[in-house]
């Protein structure tokens, strides 16, 4: 209770006695906080411990999801523990497929890693490189799963090839480079 003598304000302490004479028909609001507050501060930790729950099983749900999805990091394809290292002509092959999902291999021709090729080399060299690439993810059964590369041919062009990517893979830089590298180094 604050208290004014000589324009200056004071706090004064005051007795549960007097302050239920003060308060005259609302007394009655002193004792009901004392029987409910129990229940109150039970209420307010089940909600508090209703929002914790929620949010945990969120993030685990997020992190599961993190888990399961093939990350492509540097030169290391990963997913759920199961690392797939990548050659330079795979890694730029397959950032453009992440990007594109279905891509002609006259395309590929185009792309920057392999200008500096001959002609008839960079042909064959992405060829060789996407049938290294498929047979990898083949090989490998957790991120077969995942993913898988698929050539087709355009039915109006049979000599043109269409490689689709089905699955998602995500480019990820962070903390798990540095373990890679260590790993491997």
């Amino acid at each position: 209770i604050t208290q004014v003598s000589d324009k200056k304000r004071s706090l004064v302490s005051i007795s549960k006695k007097d302050l239920e004479s003060h308060l005259g028909q609302w007394k009655d609001l002193l004792s009901i906080w004392d029987k409910i507050k129990f229940s109150v501060f039970i209420v307010l930790a089940l909600l508090l411990l209703g929002g914790a729950t929620r949010v945990f099983f969120l993030l685990r749900k997020k992190s599961q999801l993190f888990v399961d999805a093939v990350l492509l990091q540097d030169h290391y394809l990963t997913c759920k523990g199961e690392i797939l290292i990548l050659s330079q002509e795979q890694v730029a092959l397959l950032l453009h497929l992440i990007e594109h999902k279905n891509v002609s291999i006259k395309t590929l021709l185009t792309l920057d890693y392999f200008k500096d090729y001959a002609e008839s080399y960079k042909k064959q060299l992405i060829q060789k490189s996407l049938a290294d690439l498929k047979r990898t993810f083949e090989e490998n059964e957790v991120i077969a799963d995942k993913i898988q590369l698929l050539f087709q041919s355009n039915k109006k062009d049979k000599r043109q090839k269409i490689v689709t990517l089905k699955g998602n893979v995500t480019p990820y830089q962070g903390w798990f480079n540095y373990v890679i590298r260590q790993f491997y180094s």
